[in-house]
């Protein structure tokens, strides 16, 4: 069985209790509850919660925030004209100019190519030289 916030109900049904909040999505329904925990056959959960209220200057778990990072994904492709009309030095000058070792030159193929696409700042000096 999945123990969910919807499980939670108060003690004193006619008193002031605290309930958890139930989110509604862009068309409106009620979107799933918040999974708590799930049990296996034979098993039971009793539990007591005490819902306080604070703020982020007592302490950082009442902190409006989350310590997550987010970046822009870097979409990196060659152009056809990069490997078709630069000469071998202008090439390997393309592949020099990256910061962070995101294309390499291929000898074999004498080629730039996509080393690791991840690596990617944004800086845009690739997109400068060409």
């Amino acid at each position: 069985m999945e123990v969910t916030s919807r499980h939670i109900t108060p003690l004193n049904p006619g008193g002031s209790s605290v309930m958890p909040v139930a989110y509604l999505n862009d068309q409106g329904k009620e979107e799933d509850p918040i999974l708590i925990m799930k049990l296996s056959k034979n098993q039971q959960l009793d539990m007591d919660l005490v819902a306080k209220k604070g703020t982020g200057k007592t302490h950082a778990k009442w902190s409006p925030v989350a310590t997550c990072q987010m970046r822009k994904e870097p979409t990196v492709w060659i152009d056809d004209k990069i490997n078709n009309d630069l000469s071998i030095e202008k090439k390997k000058e393309f592949v020099g100019t990256c910061p962070r070792n995101v294309y390499k030159f291929n000898e074999m193929r004498n080629a730039v190519e996509i080393e690791d696409a991840d690596k990617c700042i944004l800086c845009i000096e690739c997109v400068r030289f060409a």
